[in-house]
């Protein structure tokens, strides 16, 4: 997946090192994780071709995963139920907070994590 990055400095000038990248394209929507180690952190950084992106600190990681899981997990059970799955929060050390929610448009219902 070509997208326009930060550069070589990273977005906060610090050099960047990239470890691992997988691009994974789901219908029409292409992903890119990467996982990276700069000065500060490492962290994994989720992509799209639109240029959302999300950016998970290594320490979070599990946690993210898991509340990720749990997440998909009551939405398989919830459409055979034909409920919505309520919003579910995880916050990292006062300063990260992710919302993952379900929106639907015409081409049907998505995970929305921001």
């Amino acid at each position: 997946m070509e997208k326009p990055g930060p550069g070589p400095g990273g977005f906060f000038g610090d050099m960047e090192v990239l470890f691992l990248q997988k691009d994974i394209r789901i219908e029409q929507s292409e992903f890119c994780f990467e996982y990276k180690e700069n000065a500060h952190h490492q962290f994994m950084l989720i992509s799209s071709l639109n240029d959302h992106s999300i950016l998970i600190p290594s320490k979070a990681l599990a946690a993210f995963l898991d509340v990720l899981e749990g997440f998909c997990s009551d939405f398989e059970n919830n459409q055979q139920n034909k409920k919505i799955s309520k919003p579910k929060q995880l916050k990292i050390d006062d300063k990260v907070e992710f919302r993952f929610m379900v929106g639907q448009n015409k081409w049907g219902q998505f995970l929305k994590v921001k």
